[in-house]
């Protein structure tokens, strides 16, 4: 059984949720749906890593030379920096600066490698699924 690395980086992103890998399933669950004392009795899954999407915001921001200092202090000031990213973002596209695709090409080429390596660390057999969705 394969894991999709789509589902895989779907659920390494969800916010403040625990997921786990179950191995003779072979699918990706929410901790709190399973009895994890069964599951360490077997030893019959592994934590999927979990990256913030303020991380990947700022790898981001940090990857665009055209994007200022003073931009990204101004980003991070106030409640949500997650907010103030994507209103940004889509702020850009008023002055013909597609943002948003360039955000999803950086997103996958982010995540790919650590779900990658996650998968070959943890031996498990992944499927190259993430075409379907970053299609134009």
């Amino acid at each position: 059984m394969n894991l999709s690395l789509l589902s895989l980086i779907t659920d390494m992103t969800l916010p403040n949720d625990t997921m786990l890998y179950l191995r003779k399933k072979g699918k990706i669950v929410n901790a709190e749906s399973v009895d994890l004392s069964v599951l360490t009795l077997y030893k019959d899954y592994v934590v999927v890593p979990h990256i913030e999407e303020t991380e990947i915001c700022d790898a981001f921001l940090n990857s665009c030379p055209f994007i200022s200092k003073k931009e990204k202090e101004d980003l991070h000031s106030g409640d949500s920096f997650e907010g103030n990213f994507r209103i940004y973002i889509d702020s850009c596209h008023s002055y013909g600066i597609d943002l948003n695709r360039a955000y999803c090409d950086f997103y996958k080429k982010y995540l790919t490698p650590l779900a990658v390596k996650w998968c070959n660390e943890n031996k498990i057999s992944y499927t190259d699924d993430l075409y379907l969705a970053f299609l134009s």
